[in-house]
């Protein structure tokens, strides 16, 4: 199972129902993405109603809702230059949101993600792509299976053996 993405608007105040509404489809569209591809049966930018795990939990958080994986030093899978779009996208959209990038793994990994932050992701990313996590890909593809130990296919042989037949 892969690590999946977690894109973040964090605001002060909650967005009006209609402002919401009209935020998810200029997002959709303003970012080029797939209401299928990209999000599956998700839908784009869910208010979170139990914000318990994140941060700051007194503020409104808009899950962006991505159907991606995450992508970090240790985990090269995700397609961050997407995920950098984003969240450049709702930063520009919404006056005093902050953008947030973590894992579904861990409620530690969600932090800010303002531009320092995606200039360093994307040098990193620049730098390596894809590459480690291919490698390990490649590595564990060309390992092979461990054998299996003689003892005990012998002993569950003979055990079989011993079974009535039916």
């Amino acid at each position: 199972m892969s690590m999946g993405v977690e894109l973040y608007l964090r605001l002060d105040e909650p967005l009006s129902q209609t402002a919401v509404s009209s935020l998810r489809d200029r997002f959709v569209v303003g970012v080029g993405l797939d209401p299928v591809d990209d999000f599956g049966t998700r839908r784009p930018l869910r208010y979170e109603d139990d914000p318990s795990f994140l941060p700051d939990p007194a503020a409104h958080w808009y899950d962006a809702n991505l159907f991606n994986d995450y992508y970090g030093p240790g985990y090269e899978r995700g397609n961050l230059p997407q995920i950098v779009r984003c969240a450049e996208w709702l930063e520009a959209a919404v006056p005093g949101g902050r953008v947030w990038y973590g894992n579904d793994c861990s409620d530690e990994s969600i932090q800010p993600f303002g531009p320092p932050e995606r200039a360093e992701a994307m040098a990193y990313y620049d730098r390596v792509g894809h590459e480690p996590y291919e490698r390990r890909m490649r590595e564990a593809q060309a390992r092979p299976l461990p054998p299996l130990r003689r003892g005990i296919v012998s002993r569950l042989i003979a055990w079989l053996l011993r079974q009535p037949r039916r």
